[in-house]
């Protein structure tokens, strides 16, 4: 992401773009889930709620979660939207 936003990407003289997002603000929480859809540690649903207590603690309004490979495994693919 951080190359594909310059407006000359392959630039390699040209500073850095400012990042969406501090690397404060970028949280992970304990769970792999393997190439082929295992789950290799379950989630730390603790540590997910104490993940967002940290980030509306600092006044943030939105997220995004990135699921890698969770798409092979079928206990995934019932998630809903709210």
């Amino acid at each position: 992401m951080r190359e594909g936003m310059k407006e000359d990407r392959y630039n390699l003289r040209m500073p850095p773009v400012e990042p969406l997002v501090p690397r404060y603000l970028r949280l992970g929480v304990p769970e792999r889930v393997r190439w082929n859809g295992d789950v290799a540690t379950p989630l730390d649903e603790a540590a997910v709620v104490q993940a967002l207590t940290a980030l509306e603690q600092e006044g943030v309004e939105a997220l995004a979660v990135c699921l890698l490979f969770s798409y092979l495994n079928p206990s995934t693919n019932s998630v809903s939207q709210s």
